[in-house]
């Protein structure tokens, strides 16, 4: 089965909305602004 097409800006969206619920928006943010500043893993599932 081939993988459905979904518009960049729909799963950017899903997933950023997951790793806020997940880890918070500061966790997120930083990971996003500063690797290093990251903690251990930033995923959203």
């Amino acid at each position: 089965m081939a993988t459905p097409d979904f518009p960049a800006e729909t799963v950017v969206d899903l997933l950023s909305r997951i790793a806020l619920r997940r880890h918070g928006a500061t966790d997120v943010l930083r990971a996003l602004s500063r690797a290093e500043r990251a903690p251990t893993s930033i995923a959203a599932l």
